[in-house]
């Protein structure tokens, strides 16, 4: 089946799409995020037809998360992603770079590894992997949520190291 293979960032009054990882937003999406449907705060599932999958999104005042998943996969690790992306957003995408943002993908810098982070823990066929393999405590999973968490947290700390470098750097 498969797992998430997209995650998308618009902006919602005009849908450019601002960052993205794991793909790009085609026809389809872009008709989505322009068609002037989307309101804030609200969450949809959108089936795309043929064998796309369902597009789920979540917006916000300003932004528009959006994952795109197959058919089968379980729209509730969808929704809970879209939780994650919102929430990590809040703390670290301000609604005025939003504004401000220039052109398509100009939020990427700011995103990617957060992203990427998402897109391997969301790739199985429904709840968020771990890629660390086998705990080895034979417990009940409580372990690996931690390590996931920690995970997270060094990913974050990454993009913002990465972004003091980028505006040292310009």
């Amino acid at each position: 089946m498969g797992g998430v293979s997209a995650i998308l960032l618009a902006r919602l009054r005009d849908g450019l799409v601002l960052a993205a990882a794991g793909g790009k937003a085609d026809d389809t999406v872009t008709r989505v995020l322009q068609s002037g449907q989307i309101k804030p705060d609200t969450q949809l599932t959108v089936a795309l037809g043929g064998s796309k999958g369902h597009l789920h999104l979540s917006a916000s005042a300003a932004t528009v998360f959006l994952v795109l998943a197959p058919d089968q996969y379980p729209r509730r690790h969808a929704l809970r992603l879209l939780g994650e992306l919102s929430a990590w957003a809040g703390g670290k995408i301000s609604d005025e770079s939003v504004a401000g943002a220039q052109g398509e993908g100009a939020l990427n810098a700011e995103t990617k590894f957060f992203f990427k982070s998402c897109l391997q823990r969301y790739k199985g066929e429904g709840a968020p992997s771990s890629s660390g393999g086998a705990s080895g405590s034979g417990g009940d999973g409580d372990g690996d949520t931690r390590v996931d968490e920690v995970k997270l947290q060094i990913e974050e700390v990454k993009a913002t190291m990465h972004q003091n470098i980028e505006k040292v750097m310009d």
